[in-house]
């Protein structure tokens, strides 16, 4: 996704809305291989030229902050480290459709949003993106028009 938005917005930034230590469910602590109910937590907001594009958080067990290198990650997006330099393996997609509450960054909406999992090297992270109604107003090419 973020090669997509590179590739058709002149301007793309990473606002890091936080790290942070969180609960999680079952099914999540399952998909990023951790025994605790504690994971870390990754927030971000994707921005392209019309606004505030993907709202994206990740879960992933706190190990991986040092062995896969998301200590440093900073406002470089994720993708970019994920997909940069070798084959990402994904799994475990699912679309949503999701009810959001107006605030700062975007107004109410019915947006469509997805989670997978991805893997950095051996670490698992569960990666969740919803795309926000600025997006909508880029049209964005398909995939046949990508290849």
């Amino acid at each position: 996704m973020t090669r997509r938005l590179r590739r058709y917005n002149h301007h793309l930034s990473v606002q890091l809305l936080g790290n942070r230590a969180v609960s999680l469910t079952v099914d999540e602590q399952a998909l990023v291989a951790v025994s605790a109910p504690v994971g870390m937590c990754r927030e971000v907001i994707l921005h392209g030229d019309g606004g505030p594009a993907i709202l994206g958080w990740t879960l992933f067990a706190e190990a991986a902050l040092q062995g896969g290198g998301l200590q440093d990650l900073g406002e470089q997006p994720l993708g970019e480290r994920i997909f940069g330099d070798a084959p990402a393996r994904r799994d475990h997609l699912q679309l949503a459709c999701f009810e959001i509450a107006s605030n700062s960054w975007c107004p109410a909406a019915t947006v469509w949003g997805r989670r997978s999992r991805l893997f950095l090297g051996q670490w698992p992270l569960l990666v969740h993106e919803l795309f926000l109604p600025s997006l909508s107003s880029h049209s964005l090419p398909s995939d046949k028009e990508l290849e």
